[in-house]
């Protein structure tokens, strides 16, 4: 997992990595999701780096 935090305005991010066949969230991390939400940080459920992308609002790029 990753934690980090989104300059300029110190946002509170959470990356949850989970494998993309059969990965859950445990009551605790579904509890964790909703504090972080709570308090205006994001927590982005991740899969594959597109997951990651897609929570920030990004654009996906890949070299050509």
């Amino acid at each position: 997992d990753i934690s980090g935090v989104r300059l300029p305005h110190g946002q509170r991010i959470e990356i949850e990595c989970k494998r993309p066949k059969g990965g859950r969230q445990s009551e605790e991390q579904v509890a964790f999701q909703m504090m972080v939400m709570r308090f205006g940080g994001i927590y982005i459920l991740a899969t594959c780096i597109d997951d990651v992308y897609r929570g920030l609002g990004l654009t996906p790029t890949y070299p050509p």
